[in-house]
């Protein structure tokens, strides 16, 4: 079994792009858009989106040629209605905190 060795100059300027986009793009520039983009949408649309990120790439999935099972199927469903009631129920108990 071999020890991990530190990088040579050579492998981290061959990857330097790479390294580069995920420092700031993915790693600085991606946090700030997601933040400014729950504040414009307000926090339950941001946790109704952000958790249907596994099922968009479940789709995606599909599309390039899984093969589904009927459990998989039917834990798809059980997420979507579950954060479907979910977000009902949070509208409609904002919407009557406003009221009061």
């Amino acid at each position: 079994m071999g020890w991990l060795s530190a990088p040579s100059f050579g492998q981290i300027s061959g990857v330097s792009g790479a390294l580069i986009y995920m420092i700031s793009f993915a790693g600085v520039i991606a946090v700030f858009a997601w933040n400014l983009g729950n504040r414009i949408v307000g926090p339950i649309n941001g946790i109704l989106f952000m958790n249907l990120v596994p099922i968009t790439s479940f789709v995606i999935s599909i599309v390039n040629g899984y093969n589904i099972s009927g459990f998989e199927l039917a834990g798809v469903a059980i997420t979507i209605l579950a954060l479907i009631g979910n977000n009902i129920y949070n509208r409609v108990a904002q919407s009557k905190a406003l009221k009061n």
